[in-house]
């Protein structure tokens, strides 16, 4: 392979990330949605969409005429037709056309991917638009040689996802999928736990629209939520603390103590008035380290990586590490604060770990051909 350049994709559960290997960050970002116009709702809305197919948020305008589509969910692909949309719009954001395609494909994995997507994944690619070869690179295993100064090393990685969060151990760059665990909650749960919070506090959206009032409190979440060190501490200093956030025509909105306990669904899954899950993100560690064996526990656990969306949260590495030890201890293990690692910008983690692996010696050895793909199916990936 002589090429320096590779296409790189990574779609994930809210957002798709494309860029070419030789930039530092991906150049064009998207929410990984498709919509689908509707007669019916058409005839009622009496709008009519200029097109059968969006992507992203163009529908928007058209919400009340569409059928909405969520092709990735929880990290898998759900709908692989759809899927398929989101590639033609991702290939035609960086090229002219979808024809004459001679940049191979990184493409990013959901970090619990089976053998059956990846020969699915494989099948569309080579067949539908004939790229002379294609990486598939596990989303933990980029997280976590990203961390690793773009090296080949051992971590545990927690990604806040979309839809749900996950720990996967990496050992030596790979990914012990079979010893990863899930919880289903992520961004979009406090999404909808910081709109449920605002309107318990008795606070009016000024519109009824869901697609606009979950736009505004999205914008509020990232500049004004986080993550507190206790829940009945930060309340009684919050007593008469407000913050107004605009709601798009010209008023805005006072928001209290919402803006952190939305997030506390993370630690404390069964805060008042919230949605209940079995566990916090530290359960979810300590849960996925205790499966280990003694060698690999013990190389998992040198390196906690806390990435995706909610990692730029204040106040998440130090509320991460007081709830772990405080459930860690019981088996007479503990961490410190410089075993845990929240890199900076942690939505492109992965992304920027794909790019930089293809300058990796090892790179080479995963970049499969379609005469490769053809002979071996799914195991030309392994």
């Amino acid at each position: 392979m002589t090429t320096n350049k590779f296409a790189v994709f990574d779609l994930g559960t809210l957002h798709g990330r494309l860029g070419f290997s030789d930039c530092k960050l991906p150049t064009h970002s998207f929410r990984t949605l498709v919509a689908h116009s509707n007669e019916e709702k058409a005839k009622v809305s009496k709008l009519v969409p200029p097109k059968d197919l969006f992507i992203g948020t163009e529908y928007l305008e058209y919400a009340e005429c569409v059928d909405v589509i969520k092709p990735i969910y929880d990290a898998k692909v759900q709908s692989w037709g759809d899927w398929e949309h989101m590639l033609d719009y991702s290939f035609l954001t960086l090229f002219s056309s979808l024809t004459d395609l001679d940049t191979p494909l990184v493409y990013v994995e959901g970090p619990t991917w089976d053998v059956s997507m990846k020969r699915k994944a494989g099948e569309i690619i080579f067949e539908k638009y004939q790229l002379p070869s294609l990486c598939l690179v596990n989303h933990a295993e980029m997280s976590s040689f990203a961390s690793n100064n773009f090296q080949i090393g051992n971590s545990l990685v927690v990604e806040l996802g979309g839809t749900c969060s996950y720990c996967v151990p990496v050992i030596e760059g790979q990914a012990l999928v079979s010893q990863a665990t899930v919880m289903e909650a992520g961004g979009t749960t406090v999404t909808q736990a910081m709109i449920r919070g605002i309107q318990e506090e008795g606070v009016d959206f000024g519109t009824k629209d869901l697609t606009r009032i979950k736009e505004i409190v999205i914008k509020f979440k990232k500049m004004e939520g986080y993550i507190c060190q206790g829940v009945e501490k930060e309340i009684e200093l919050n007593k008469k603390v407000k913050f107004e956030i605009p709601n798009g025509d010209g008023k805005y909105i006072s928001v209290g103590n919402t803006r952190f306990l939305a997030p506390e669904l993370l630690f404390s899954p069964r805060v008042k008035n919230k949605q209940s899950f079995s566990n916090g993100m530290h359960n979810l560690a300590w849960d996925c380290l205790k499966k280990l064996k003694k060698e690999i526990f013990a190389k998992a656990s040198s390196q906690i990586i806390i990435a995706g969306g909610l990692s730029g949260y204040r106040g998440v590495k130090q509320r991460f590490l007081q709830e772990f030890n405080k459930i860690a201890k019981e088996s007479n293990f503990s961490i410190s604060e410089n075993e845990i690692i929240v890199p900076q910008n942690g939505v492109t983690l992965a992304w920027r770990g794909a790019a930089k692996f293809t300058h990796h010696e090892l790179f080479e050895k995963q970049l499969v051909t379609k005469e490769q793909f053809d002979n071996l199916g799914e195991n030309a990936f392994n």
